[in-house]
């Protein structure tokens, strides 16, 4: 479920990099 939300807001935000996509979720 993880991995599936995890590719979803990936697209969802595309302009955000994974870095600031972790610190969101962290």
């Amino acid at each position: 479920m993880y991995y599936y939300n995890h590719k979803r807001i990936q697209k969802k935000l595309g302009n955000l990099s994974p870095v600031t996509y972790r610190a969101k979720v962290a």
